[in-house]
């Protein structure tokens, strides 16, 4: 009996886990929509840069229309390219005017 409820746990635990996994993949690919359909572009410049196993974290400041100060985003990137990543280096950030704190780096790639 013992074993069962164990093993239903792990069940629980690992399906809870999935349908985490599965959510923050919809909510991600609902923003990259959004960003494509309505967002806006603004130069940002780049702070800092650094490498991880999951890719290159970046740091960038930018201003979006009607804010009166900027905003400072960090995000990792799977694959940018190198060259751009300059430290001072002007970037397009793509933003959802509604929610500024919602922005993308427009790297090439």
């Amino acid at each position: 009996m013992t074993e069962t409820v164990v093993e239903l746990l792990l069940l629980a635990i690992v399906a809870a886990l999935a349908v985490t996994f599965a959510s923050g993949r919809l909510r991600a690919a609902k923003l990259e929509r959004e960003l494509a359909q309505r967002g806006q572009t603004a130069e940002g410049t780049l702070l800092s840069w650094g490498i991880s196993e999951a890719g290159c974290s970046v740091t960038y400041k930018f201003l979006p229309s009607g804010n009166s100060s900027e905003l400072v985003r960090t995000e990792t990137l799977p694959n940018p390219p190198r060259s751009e990543l300059t430290k001072g280096a002007s970037i397009t950030v793509r933003y959802l005017p509604d929610r500024p704190e919602c922005a993308r780096a427009e790297l090439a790639r």
